[in-house]
């Protein structure tokens, strides 16, 4: 449920973000069976980079792996917020304020859920923040890049039939 709380607020800003005026004179029409592939496709790949901090820490103490599976995958489902909100590349798409706020606050809490008093209620154990820094940079850097590719890949095939 914390996983949840904090990917989703992001939603609440959705309302102010900004999309290109392309997409706002021709939104996208998807069909459900070309949203269905794309939302495949991105979750393939979501899923596959919640894997490798697993592979990497497969064996750690089952109280580790916890908090680094809910790290990568909290910062999995922050992240792509960037990715998702247009049709165009990320780094074109210049996001609102308060949906930069939002993903700010949303990676805060996440940060202070482990690194607070409040980190032994959710049983984490101690994650050093050199591991952080690297989800974080892992996350908000080179998934939302593959995630992009992709979905660019999916898009421009989907909208060429």
């Amino acid at each position: 449920m914390l996983t949840d709380f904090l990917t989703d607020l992001p939603l609440v800003a959705l309302p102010t973000d900004w999309v290109s005026s392309i997409e706002t004179r021709k939104p996208a029409k998807y069909q459900t069976k070309e949203l269905f592939l794309l939302l495949l496709a991105l979750g393939f790949i979501s899923g596959m980079f919640m894997t490798v901090p697993y592979l990497i820490f497969k064996n750690s103490s089952p109280q580790f792996l916890r908090t680094i599976i809910f790290t990568a995958t909290t910062l999995t489902g922050i992240s792509i917020f960037y990715s998702i909100r247009t049709n165009d590349w990320f780094f074109k798409s210049k996001p609102s304020k308060w949906m930069h706020l939002t993903i700010f606050i949303s990676t805060l809490f996440l940060f202070i859920f482990l690194y607070s008093p409040l980190s032994r209620f959710f049983e984490f154990s101690f994650l050093p923040p050199s591991y952080f820094l690297f989800l974080v940079f892992f996350d908000f850097f080179f998934f939302i890049l593959i995630v992009d590719f992709v979905k660019k890949i999916v898009l421009d095939k989907l909208n060429s039939h």
